[in-house]
C-alpha cells in the first residue's frame, strides 16, 4: 500500500507539474490519495496494522507545521481491512441493490466518509453505524454465502464510481497440494 501511495504521488507530480493544479505540499497530496485512492486487504491482522502505521508515518513526516499542531491522522479502519480477498464473492458486477438499499448505500458511503475524519465519541458512533449498514448491505447483496472479503460492500465507494483502476494482489504462498479442498473456489 505504501508503494502504491508513492507511485500515485509520483504520477500526480508528473500530471500536474505543467498545470500547477495540485495541492501545494506533499502532506496534502498524500492525505488526498490516502482518503480517496488507496484501499488494502490482507488476511493477517498484523499486516493490516503495519500498513496503517506506515501510511500514518509517511503522512506525518511530510507535515510542514509545528508537530504540536499536526492534524489528527485519518481513520483507516475502512480503508485497510482484514479479510480473505481471494475467496470472496466476485466483485465485477458491483452492488446490485433495490431502491430501498440504495438509500442504505448512500447512508453507508456518507458515514464512511465522515468516519475518516471523526474522533472520540463521534468516531465510536460512526463506527457502529458503518458496521450496522455494512451487514444490511451484505445481507441484501449476497446469496446467503458471506465468506471471504465482500469487495463490492466493503469498498462500495470505489464500486459506486466504477470500480478500481489498478489492483495489485499477492497470491497465496502455499503449495497447491496443501489446498486441494479449496482448489475449485480459488480457480
Amino acid at each position: 500500500v505504501l508503494g502504491m501511495l508513492h507511485e500515485l504521488l509520483d504520477l500526480r507530480a508528473c500530471l500536474f507539474t505543467s498545470v500547477k493544479l495540485d495541492a501545494p505540499d506533499v502532506y496534502d497530496r498524500k492525505l488526498e490519495i490516502i482518503q480517496n485512492n488507496l484501499y488494502g486487504v490482507d488476511i493477517e491482522q498484523f499486516a493490516i496494522n503495519i500498513a496503517r502505521l506506515r501510511l500514518w508515518l509517511s503522512l506525518a513526516v511530510d507535515f510542514n507545521g509545528d508537530v504540536a499542531h499536526l492534524p489528527p491522522l485519518p481513520n483507516l479502519d475502512f480503508k485497510i481491512e482484514r479479510g480473505d480477498s481471494v475467496c470472496g464473492p466476485d466483485p465485477t458486477g458491483g452492488l446490485q441493490l433495490g431502491l430501498h438499499q440504495a438509500s442504505v448505500l448512500s447512508d453507508f458511503l456518507d458515514m464512511k466518509a465522515a468516519y475518516l475524519k471523526a474522533h472520540h465519541e463521534e468516531k465510536k458512533r460512526l463506527w457502529k453505524g458503518v458496521q450496522k449498514l455494512r451487514e444490511t448491505l451484505k445481507d441484501a447483496a449476497s446469496d446467503g454465502d458471506q465468506s471471504g472479503f465482500f469487495w463490492a460492500v466493503e469498498f462500495a465507494e470505489a464500486f459506486a464510481d466504477g470500480g478500481f483502476d489498478i489492483v495489485v494482489a499477492n497470491p497465496p504462498y502455499v503449495r497447491q497440494e496443501l489446498i486441494k479442498e479449496h482448489k475449485s473456489a480459488l480457480q
